[in-house]
């Protein structure tokens, strides 16, 4: 069985490697730390994936905040920002490896400490460590060959990673140990996938997926194998190539945890009880084959609320009842996370949930809400014999700031573009002499506005419909697969379909803009498009109050949306409220409208 030992200080041990300061991890040498100088050198050490999960906040790209001190109880980082000490290792091959962590404190007491495993898997939090004491802990890592994002195979890792944050990280000694315990691995969607954080490291603005932090409440008696992505679906997590390593990899009695639900309900041949339960049913019988036991969770809750009354909104409920359906069919556990999500989200409300979810995202949790809903599914753990003694007892809870918001470049940073943006390449051929080319750029970055024609045609008329999507994608919500049929002029094959239904079911479109009809293809006037703003504002975040009835310049059906965006500060009075906009106009307003959403 292998074995490894490290130490980051004087030691007697002469079985066990010295690691200095400036021993930073390279291929050959298979061990040391990660800072941007030695990351910036090799490729591989630039996929957050492979290695600790964490990238520079954009702005610092090119900055070497990391520096790494020793004294002769280990190294560490002196610095009050949080910054990550990850140290890497390389192991003979995959597996569960238990790794053994001493820290010492010394001068001054070490508070806040925060331990991740691989790509931020949490490990230990809030831990402080006073004057004089040594700790020592024990946690598991899954090593496994893995698809990272935007590759299209699957990259070799053998090599664990472990990182600390807090005042002051520190590590004095680490052991690295082979170990048989069983491994759940877990199939899903963005919501829980391992998401990278951004450092300095702030918790309520990195996204993150709750699988990530589930291994925190297992108690070491089983380790984690994530293979979840964002935008998957229970066909596409087969067709990317995720799931055979999953096939190659699990053995009797491991663990198959699937969520999904997110995207299939997105695609019409995915509806619950059609291709996605078959799918479902498919990996059951496959895993049951290879001996391995199946575990289904229902669908997270996103965070999305009626505009019109301001009541939930629950787009997944049938995809979490054909979950429950199919656990019964199979006899196959299902744990609920649809439901505990739900009453927590629908218990505390709009505003407050808005606390555990990434700064102005309404399906993906920051590390907040990734610890509630991972919270959730180990306690679903309880219910389940097979399951019921891996989860820890009495876990503190986690809360995050009653008011979040994104984290912006500091002082001296403020030009610097995200690379995303800065490097981002449109196929329009149309848009050199547009004026505002960059907001058009931005926007298409973002998926606001489809980059897959050759021309943007700025100066054509834009459509209802086509303002429709780009004002529900600004507002985070998510056109369905599912289509009603409440407008003679819509039908259900059309593209535009699940958008109609998305923005009719939060209460996008006035009600005096359409009579049977919706009239998708009308070309949009100013005021129909403030219409469509304010709605889906409505529905993420709370009007200003408005001390007085104002009239403004525009149909008395539109007042009180034109009093309302002019408290937002997005009104544009040079623009007439019948004007018929054409795209790049519409992009002006929209991208206005983005800046406070």
């Amino acid at each position: 069985m292998f074995y490894k030992s490290f130490h980051f200080a004087s030691s007697q041990d002469t079985n066990s490697t010295l690691v200095t300061s400036d021993s930073l991890y390279s291929f050959d040498k298979g061990y040391g730390f990660l800072t941007e100088q030695n990351c910036s050198e090799h490729e591989l050490l630039q996929i957050p994936e492979l290695n600790n999960g964490f990238e520079l906040w954009y702005w610092y790209i090119g900055c070497k905040l990391i520096q790494i001190n020793q004294d002769k109880t280990g190294c560490f980082i002196d610095n009050s920002e949080k910054l990550p000490l990850s140290f890497k290792a390389n192991v003979p091959h995959s597996g569960n490896y238990k790794i053994t962590l001493s820290i010492t404190a010394e001068e001054k007491p070490l508070n806040n400490l925060i331990i991740f495993t691989g790509r931020r898997r949490l490990a230990l939090r809030d831990k402080n460590i006073a004057v004089g004491e040594t700790y020592t802990f024990d946690t598991i890592v899954n090593v496994c060959d893995y698809i990272p994002r935007g590759k299209e195979i699957a990259f070799t890792d053998n090599s664990v990673c472990i990182t600390i944050l807090g005042e002051t990280p520190k590590i004095s000694a680490i052991t690295i140990e082979e170990i048989n315990i069983p491994t759940i691995y877990i199939a899903g969607d963005s919501t829980l996938t391992d998401q990278t954080g951004a450092y300095p490291y702030v918790a309520e603005s990195c996204y993150c997926g709750w699988a990530q932090f589930l291994g925190y409440f297992l108690n070491n008696k089983a380790s984690i194998c994530n293979h979840a992505h964002s935008g998957l679906t229970t066909e596409s997590f087969r067709e990317g190539g995720h799931y055979s390593i999953i096939e190659e990899n699990i053995k009797p009695d491991d663990y198959f945890l699937l969520q999904f639900g997110h995207n299939d309900q997105k695609l019409k041949h995915l509806t619950f009880d059609g291709g996605y339960k078959e799918n479902v049913i498919a990996y059951i019988d496959e895993m049951r084959a290879k001996k391995a036991i199946p575990v289904l969770v229902s669908p997270l809750c996103r965070n999305s609320w009626k505009g019109t009354d301001g009541t939930y909104n629950d787009l997944l409920a049938d995809y979490a009842m054909v979950i429950a359906e199919i656990g019964k069919e199979k006899n196959v556990p299902v744990i609920d996370l649809h439901k505990s999500s739900y009453d927590f989200i629908t218990l505390i409300g709009l505003e407050d949930a808005k606390s555990y979810f990434y700064p102005g995202d309404y399906t993906h949790t920051n590390d907040f809400g990734a610890y509630k809903m991972a919270s959730f599914v180990a306690d679903g753990f309880h219910t389940i014999d097979i399951l019921k003694d891996y989860p820890l007892a009495n876990v503190p809870e986690w809360t995050p700031p009653k008011r979040i918001e994104l984290q912006k470049p500091p002082v001296g940073f403020e030009n610097i573009k995200p690379p995303v943006i800065a490097s981002f390449q449109v196929g329009f051929r149309d848009i050199d002499s547009c004026d505002n080319k960059d907001k058009v750029i931005e926007l298409a970055s973002i998926g606001v506005i489809s980059n897959t024609e050759p021309l943007f045609r700025p100066n054509d008329l834009i459509t209802r419909v086509e303002a429709l999507v780009m004002i529900i994608k600004i507002s985070n919500f998510f056109p369905t697969n599912v289509y009603n049929d409440m407008f003679q002029d819509v039908v259900g094959h059309e593209w535009y379909a699940g958008t109609v239904e998305c923005s009719w079911t939060n209460g996008i479109i006035d009600k005096t803009l359409v009579d049977n009809n919706f009239y998708p293809n009308k070309a949009v006037t100013y005021e129909e498009l403030i219409s469509f703003e304010i709605n889906g504002y409505k529905g993420r975040k709370l009007l200003p109050e408005i001390a007085e009835y104002t009239k403004m310049n525009c149909f008395e059906w539109a007042n009180s949306y034109y009093m309302a965006a002019k408290s937002l500060g997005i009104l544009d009075t040079t623009l007439q409220h019948d004007h018929l906009l054409t795209k790049q106009e519409a992009v002006n307003i929209i991208y206005t409208f983005k800046s406070i959403m």
